[in-house]
């Protein structure tokens, strides 16, 4: 992709597939991974009627965060609900 609309577009597209990456990031080893990406996807999430995917996302990286004991990615994951 090589413009935001072109990012946007495939975003809109591919709606579930950012979530469940973060998803099966979360639930295979990569907390890190699914807690940046959530944080990532923030103002995408954020915007329109993103509402059941962003609550997907956020819930994993919260999740993640927690199994791990990574209190910053925690704090974070937490910061996104704002």
């Amino acid at each position: 992709m090589d413009t935001r609309a072109e990012a946007l577009a495939w975003l809109d597209a591919e709606r579930a597939s950012p979530a469940a990456a973060v998803a099966h990031m979360t639930d295979n080893g990569w907390p890190g991974h699914a807690t940046r990406l959530a944080a990532t996807l923030r103002s995408y999430l954020d915007r329109g009627d993103q509402q059941p995917e962003a609550i997907t996302t956020y819930s994993c990286a919260l999740r993640a965060a927690r199994r791990t004991g990574d209190r910053a990615a925690e704090a974070a994951a937490c910061t996104i609900w704002a």
